[in-house]
């Protein structure tokens, strides 16, 4: 399935271009600059920036907004939520294309005197007895679950079931070694936000009892309508140091891999490294800074073979030539592609991503524990990008683009 692409075409802003523009005669209104940059040198179509605006925004309840470019609405989407301590914000969610370093500069427009723009159409949101359905036009829906066994339970796109049965599942390790399962325990789920630019879903638990009691988790999932990804953010607060490590699960949907069709994998290292991947193997890319506070330099390597004895398969080049793991994969057959990043890859840890031929895909980060003070907050971000064969053409983002989102700064005029 190509990826679904935002466009005004699709979203058609029902407001003339004299309601768009400016006057002396406008109702009064503040306003704030938004600079946005692509700092990474990536080519940008359509994509998604979600913003939380600042305090003085929020000080009246009937707050209107508009976001524009020049004399022209761009079209957004507002949703009001509350902070940890309770204190009301605004989510500002909208999509931009950019060229490779280009800055750009909008207006936001706030007060109760301002005429609530029209919005676009796009994500459809449905309540499920056991969860949530998440509708992206007819090429795209998402079944998430309420219990976190499995979090993510169905991933339908272009027609092709992207997911097996078993989802996406989550784990932690306890100090003993042991791996639990999230989602044994009870777990409140909410919606943060929720409109036709963007979805996003909160999981939180508190374990009360067990080896892990007191270490609690919170889970994000967004869903911007102008990708096929979901964005995973995985929150921590472990103030008694118990969890080892945190690990995702994903039950890919792919083919049965052959001698003459294997499973192919295309890993982020510090360049491109690709591989197939035979009935009964895996491949695995792995990178740490070391289980030290000193933090040496990173260094990656890539494993293939048997899945109780992969041997190694390319090593990170010694000497200069070398360089930190990007952290990210694509895992293919000759229908689906799963493209898959981490965020801050090796960098808190040992970070991995293991692919079996079969189709399961393992995330793991083992945190640090040397240290007086270990830190409490643990966090592992990961985008889950599902998109057509091959994803050259399937797919308008790249891995790195996940990697490295817009740069985003509010400016006061």
């Amino acid at each position: 399935m190509k990826e679904p692409i935002w466009t005004l075409a699709r979203c058609t802003v029902l407001l003339s271009s004299a309601c768009i523009l400016l006057s002396e005669h406008a109702a009064a209104f503040e306003t704030l600059q938004l600079e946005v940059r692509e700092a990474a040198g990536i080519r940008r179509f359509g994509y998604p920036i979600a913003l939380a605006l600042p305090e003085e925004t929020s000080a009246s309840a009937d707050t209107h907004f508009r976001l524009r470019d020049g004399g022209k609405l761009v079209p957004a989407q507002f949703r009001q939520g509350h902070t940890n301590g309770g204190a009301s914000i605004w989510w500002l969610d909208f999509n931009i294309s950019l060229l490779p370093h280009e800055v750009r500069f909008l207006t936001l427009d706030f007060g109760p005197d301002i005429a609530a723009a029209a919005e676009p159409q796009g994500l459809e949101l449905k309540r499920l007895p056991d969860g949530f359905e998440i509708r992206n036009g007819t090429e795209l829906t998402w079944i998430l679950g309420d219990s976190l066994r499995p979090l993510l339970k169905s991933v339908d796109a272009g027609g092709l079931q992207h997911v097996r049965p078993q989802g996406l599942g989550l784990s932690v390790e306890a100090p003993n070694g042991v791996h639990h399962d999230l989602g044994e325990e009870t777990v409140a789920s909410r919606v943060v936000r929720s409109g036709p630019l963007a979805i996003a879903i909160r999981y939180e638990l508190a374990p009360k009892a067990g080896p892990l009691a007191g270490a609690t988790s919170t889970i994000d999932l967004t869903f911007p309508v102008s990708k096929s990804w979901v964005q995973v953010d995985w929150q921590i607060d472990d103030p008694h140091g118990k969890v080892r490590s945190a690990r995702a699960k994903v039950a890919q949907n792919l083919n049965a891999p052959t001698d003459k069709e294997p499973t192919l994998i295309d890993f982020g290292a510090s360049s491109l490294v690709y591989l197939s991947l035979a009935p009964g193997t895996l491949g695995k890319l792995r990178a740490s800074q070391g289980n030290s506070n000193a933090a040496p330099p990173r260094s990656w390597e890539v494993l293939r073979g048997p899945a109780n004895a992969p041997e190694p398969f390319v090593v990170e080049p010694s000497g200069a030539e070398g360089g930190s793991a990007e952290g990210w994969a694509h895992v293919m057959d000759r229908s689906r592609c799963l493209a898959l990043a981490i965020g801050a890859f090796g960098e808190e840890g040992e970070d991995s991503i293991e692919v079996a031929a079969a189709g399961d895909v393992n995330i793991a980060r083992k945190f640090k524990t040397d240290g007086a003070s270990p830190p409490t907050k643990r966090s592992l971000q990961f985008w889950l990008h599902f998109v057509g064969f091959p994803p050259h053409v399937t797919a308008a983002t790249s891995p790195q683009s996940m990697l490295s989102p817009l740069v985003v700064r509010i400016n006061k005029p």
